[in-house]
C-alpha cells in the first residue's frame, strides 16, 4: 500500500495480502486514511500516480469551479475536465451537477440518440456545432458508464 496508493476497493483488492476479509473490515478506513496522506503531500516529491489528480480533488472539495480550478492550477480547464472524469470513473466523486448544466447534459444525451457514445468525441462535439466543451462531453460519458443517467 505504501507504494501503490490504492483509492478504491478495486485497487486495494489487487494489493497482495488484502484478501476479502480484510478488504471489507479495513478497506475503507485505509483508503480514506491514503487519500487524505495524497492530499497533504508535496506533489514534486510524492511519486504518487494520478496525484495532480488529487490536486484538483482537493479543490473540488473546496467548492471550487473548473473554471477556478485551472486558474489556481495554471493548467487548461479541458484538463480538469478530464480529472474530474477519472475521478468519477474511480468512484471519488459521484455528481456531475457542479460542472454541467442541465442544458448540456440534455444536448450531449440528445446527440448520444443520433452519433452514439463515440471514441474519438469528435462526432459528439461536431454534432452539437462545438457549444459543449470536449471535456464536458467526456465526463458526462464517464458518468454515464459508472451508471448514472
Amino acid at each position: 500500500m505504501a507504494t501503490q496508493y490504492p483509492v478504491t476497493r478495486e485497487e486495494m483488492g489487487t494489493i497482495s495480502g488484502v484478501g476479502e476479509f480484510k478488504l471489507e473490515e479495513y478497506g475503507e478506513v485505509f483508503i480514506d486514511e491514503i487519500i487524505g496522506y495524497i492530499l497533504k503531500s508535496d506533489t514534486k516529491s510524492s511519486g504518487i500516480r494520478g496525484k495532480t489528480q488529487f490536486e484538483t480533488l482537493k479543490l473540488i472539495l473546496e467548492g471550487k469551479s473548473a473554471t477556478e480550478i485551472a486558474s489556481l492550477r495554471g493548467i487548461h480547464e479541458s484538463t480538469v475536465y478530464g480529472h474530474l472524469a477519472t475521478l468519477l470513473e474511480r468512484g471519488l466523486i459521484k455528481d456531475i451537477a457542479p460542472y454541467l448544466t442541465i442544458q448540456e447534459t440534455d444536448q450531449i444525451k440528445k446527440a448520444i440518440e443520433v452519433v452514439g457514445a463515440t471514441e474519438p468525441l469528435t462526432p459528439l462535439f461536431n454534432h452539437m456545432e462545438g457549444k459543449v466543451h470536449f471535456g464536458k462531453i467526456r465526463l458526462y460519458l464517464s458518468f454515464s458508464k459508472s451508471g448514472g443517467k
